[in-house]
């Protein structure tokens, strides 16, 4: 019986496309000049179309930050990828992993991220970067707002909050992280999910993802 549990990385789309960007916007650029220079009159033209080929270049290279893969499983826990850090949790860690939705009307409607309900922060807390923490919070500021419309959370609780988070008796957390923290839990209690991994940062459907990490979970669970 085969023991050893493989890991698994789910790719990222967020470089696709980063070369035809590149190649595309120098083109245009190029063409643009060139008409330019032969065409003096077609100049507020050219000028437009010499801008449109910049911002395809600078598209092009910002793909080039992002990382290739956005989940690594693997036999200790979840990390998950972003330009700005990672973070990671165990499984021991995890309670459920879902597709967060709410009800509007007579609708049942879901949130464009995969989210994770967690049984313990302080392993996620201990491995986020600073940086990481500060981005999530505005990344996920459309959550905080659509609780507040949909009246799952109050005015107070879906505002930043930068108080001190007290993870354990003995564990004081501040800065980005906390506000991160009291942003986790306040989604907690809107979504019913601590983490939210957006449904752009991976290319199988949200249900066939959550089987994934679902199957593997419990492969992990009963290996340790």
């Amino acid at each position: 019986m085969n023991t050893v549990l493989e890991d698994l990385l789910i790719q990222s789309p967020a470089r696709r496309n980063k070369l035809f960007s590149l190649l595309l916007g120098s083109l245009l650029c190029a063409i643009s000049l060139t008409v330019l220079m032969l065409y003096p009159a077609l100049n507020s033209y050219m000028i437009g179309s010499c801008l449109v080929g910049l911002v395809l270049i600078l598209v092009g290279c910002l793909k080039y930050f992002e990382p290739s893969n956005s989940l690594l499983l693997s036999a200790q826990g979840l990390r998950y990828f972003h330009r700005y850090g990672s973070w990671f949790i165990a499984w021991q860690d995890i309670v459920i992993v879902t597709h967060p939705s709410f009800s509007h009307g007579l609708q049942r409607c879901f949130v464009p991220y995969i989210g994770i309900k967690l049984r313990d922060l302080t392993t996620v807390a201990a491995n986020v970067a600073p940086r990481l923490a500060s981005r999530q919070i505005h990344e996920q500021r459309d959550l905080s707002v659509l609780a507040l419309q949909q009246g799952l959370v109050k005015l107070a609780s879906a505002g930043l909050n930068f108080e001190p988070f007290k993870l354990t008796p003995q564990q004081i957390i501040s800065g980005p992280k906390a506000a991160w923290l009291h942003q986790m839990m306040m989604l907690n209690q809107a979504f019913g999910c601590h983490l939210y991994v957006p449904v752009t940062s991976f290319t199988q459907q949200p249900e066939q993802l959550i089987s994934i990490l679902k199957r593997y979970q419990q492969r992990a669970l009963l290996l340790l």
